[in-house]
């Protein structure tokens, strides 16, 4: 069997405070945050992602999950991943 890359859309986005973790975001209990409850997570390296510099994308995981990931449509000529 050939290994197949995963497409942009697949790659998770990468902190771009240290970019060893991927962009996360946790669930808020009320709802009444942007993107559909939910608001960016601190990376482990303490950076925390400003949404508007985010390349257009959407976040990925099931529903209700209390942590899904980000995930750019089109990355741009930065390497994010």
């Amino acid at each position: 069997m050939q290994f197949v890359p995963p497409t942009h859309e697949q790659t998770p986005v990468r902190c771009s405070g240290c970019g060893s973790h991927f962009v996360s975001f946790l669930q808020v209990a009320d709802g009444s945050a942007g993107g559909g409850g939910y608001v960016p997570d601190r990376c482990a390296c303490g950076h925390l992602e400003d949404t508007a510099a985010l390349p257009p994308g959407r976040l990925f995981g099931a529903r209700g999950d209390t942590v899904k990931r980000y995930h750019a449509v089109i990355r741009s000529g930065e390497s994010h991943v």
